[in-house]
């Protein structure tokens, strides 16, 4: 009815968007050779191919989904239904991680934002990282852009385990 002039900050990212893009592009094939095995009756090998599709679908819904940034709260959605959501004030850690614990601590793999409802120490986060992707956790792939939208949003400091350098 009236605008008062007041924007609510939301950002959206994909939660990984290349491992969607591979996962997505390995499932379609999957299943298309599911369906061609089937279609010439070779029902074992089309079962076969159509589990593995379908693991691998999966997959990339867990990735291809997006992450949800305002100042109430942080949630994934995927094809606009949201299937988990922290508020804000239940939020008690937001982390950059990298998933490469092991080795030469300068190659750091891949980056995450993580977005945790409890304080975590550097075991509990080693533990975190070994059984990447965490079940509890809302995380994305780290990037400058996604880490200033959270930096925005969130007033604490945001906590580095592994992650290298942050730019």
């Amino acid at each position: 009815m009236f605008d008062l002039g007041v924007q609510v900050m939301k950002t959206t990212f994909m939660v990984n968007t290349f491992n969607f893009i591979v996962s997505a592009v390995t499932a379609a094939a999957l299943l298309a050779i599911a369906f061609g095995g089937m279609a010439i009756s070779r029902w074992m090998a089309g079962f076969l191919f159509l589990v593995l599709g379908i693991i691998f679908l999966v997959v990339a819904v867990m990735n291809g989904s997006v992450i949800r940034i305002t100042p109430e709260k942080v949630e994934r959605v995927f094809l606009g239904r949201t299937i988990s959501s922290m508020m804000m004030k239940d939020i008690k850690e937001i982390g950059v991680v990298g998933t490469k614990v092991f080795g030469d601590p300068r190659k750091t793999g891949t980056r995450y934002i993580y977005f945790s409802k409890r304080h975590m120490n550097d075991k509990e986060r080693f533990a975190m990282c070994l059984a990447w992707p965490p079940a509890k956790e809302l995380y994305m792939t780290w990037n400058s852009k996604r880490y200033l939208a959270v930096q925005s949003v969130w007033s604490n400091e945001i906590v580095e385990y592994g992650a290298g350098e942050i730019d």
